[in-house]
């Protein structure tokens, strides 16, 4: 069996839902190199060798999409402080003693 029918063997076998880790104690007990079943794994999975490494690339991507938020967020809350102190702003030019020339600016 060449290289790439052995890539096609385990597409094959996975597809059936046989699990990675039988693919690949069958076709070492069958005599092939564990390096070369390894290379044909990653093959099949897109360089994901195993569960951790494929839950490392969903904890970047995540991290990825967390970080995109951040700039989102700064801009919230930076519009609600802007609005808490122009609120306050106003509350205390109201109660000053001359709220009066305050009041004749919204008539």
């Amino acid at each position: 069996m060449s290289e790439e029918k052995l890539i096609k063997y385990v597409q094959r076998e996975l597809e059936t839902g046989a699990p990675r880790e039988k693919v690949k104690e069958t076709l070492i007990a069958a005599g092939w190199n564990e390096d070369e079943v390894e290379d044909s794994l990653k093959v099949v999975f897109n360089g994901e060798n195993t569960e951790e490494e494929k839950d490392k690339k969903r904890k970047i991507k995540m991290d990825l999409v967390v970080d995109d938020e951040k700039p989102k967020l700064f801009f919230i809350t930076l519009l609600i402080f802007l609005g808490i102190i122009l609120f306050i702003g106003l509350l205390w030019a109201f109660f000053r003693e001359d709220s009066q020339t305050i009041l004749q600016l919204f008539r």
